[in-house]
């Protein structure tokens, strides 16, 4: 299965924060695949479903996108070249620049959190996908890790000092921790279940993800040490790709609807109560949450 619909398939604290806690930043616009206008291209959204914007208008498939830290770059994965790469761009859509190189495929980019460089999941011939950091110019790209197992989806934890990744390593999908050097691999979960698509909550203190341990796709929170697991969402449609809004409040979702549509949705931290973005007859996937000073 290609590394795209795996990731998918995979995606495709006890208790919340306190209201008063402190977070990085505001919420601001969701960057979000959809293919409203006929393919997929990248588009972004307020919170409240209102105010669509078209940021790329190509015949290619555009799809993994990620805001930079500073709320003023995009990165992303499109296969406008021939096969998916990544690629980054301004907010408002110009400036459309190649990153990866010398794969055959690189998708689900995430940015270091100075925004200096990219990890994301790359896929070289007759290899099952690893994990590569290269700078935000494109160069010094290299693997962190390598092997027989497929490792996807990272994302860099808001002190830069850890990448949470999903992997099979173990023979069975789990979260993993592991240093931007590769090193002090660490097995977060330990389910029966697949588990994948992490992401970090805005001050590094706990992890969404999705996981069928439950019977279909649901959303999920942890400790960082992978304790205190807290199940956010249930029902009979899988809740993939969660994305923390930059308050840390609320986590931006893909929910596979039972009509064959895939719409967004968003889930309280503190009440676990869901709300819908999109309720229309097009799809959306992978979101990123803008952050705002």
């Amino acid at each position: 299965m290609a590394p795209l619909l795996t990731a998918v398939a995979l995606s495709l604290t006890a208790l919340a924060a306190p209201s008063e806690a402190a977070f990085p930043g505001r919420d601001g616009r969701i960057a979000v695949p959809s293919n409203r206008s006929g393919n997929f291209e990248l588009w972004t959204v307020r919170p409240n479903g209102i105010g669509w914007r078209q940021l790329t208008d190509t015949p290619a498939f555009d799809a993994c996108p990620a805001w930079s830290p500073d709320g003023t770059r995009i990165a992303f994965c499109s296969d406008r070249t021939g096969s998916l790469q990544v690629f980054t761009m301004r907010a408002d859509g110009s400036g459309v620049r190649q990153i990866s190189r010398g794969l055959a495929a690189a998708l689900f980019p995430e940015w270091s959190p100075d925004g200096r460089r990219l990890v994301f999941e790359g896929t070289a011939e007759d290899a099952p996908g690893d994990l590569y950091v290269v700078d935000a110019d494109g160069t010094a790209q290299h693997p962190i890790t390598t092997g027989p197992a497929r490792d996807e989806g990272p994302v860099w934890s808001p002190d830069g000092r850890l990448i949470a990744f999903a992997s099979d390593r173990a023979g069975n999908p789990d979260i993993y921790l592991v240093h931007p050097d590769g090193s002090h691999l660490q097995q977060l979960t330990h389910d029966p279940g697949l588990d994948g698509s992490p992401d970090w909550r805005p001050d590094g203190g706990r992890l969404a993800f999705a996981s069928d341990r439950a019977g279909t796709f649901d959303l999920y929170t942890m400790g960082r040490d992978g304790s205190q697991v807290r199940q956010l969402t249930a029902g009979p449609s899988d809740d993939l790709l969660p994305a923390w809004s930059p308050d840390g409040r609320r986590i931006v979702f893909d929910r596979n609807r039972m009509n064959g549509d895939r719409d967004l949705f968003i889930v309280t931290v503190k009440h676990r109560k869901v709300s819908a973005v999109t309720e229309d007859p097009f799809s959306e996937l992978a979101t990123s949450w803008q952050p705002l000073p």
